[in-house]
């Protein structure tokens, strides 16, 4: 998230999806899913 954050990914996010005026609801879902560390190996 921070990696697409300073490479300004977020920024042309929300500029796309504001571009279209005929947009009546937009929803972006920050939903983060973590697996425990021993799940990984």
């Amino acid at each position: 998230m921070t990696r697409w954050c300073h490479a300004g990914v977020w920024e042309r996010v929300f500029d796309t999806l504001t571009a279209d005026s005929d947009n009546q609801y937009l929803m972006i879902d920050s939903t983060t899913v973590r697996a425990h560390q021993q799940a990984a190996t």
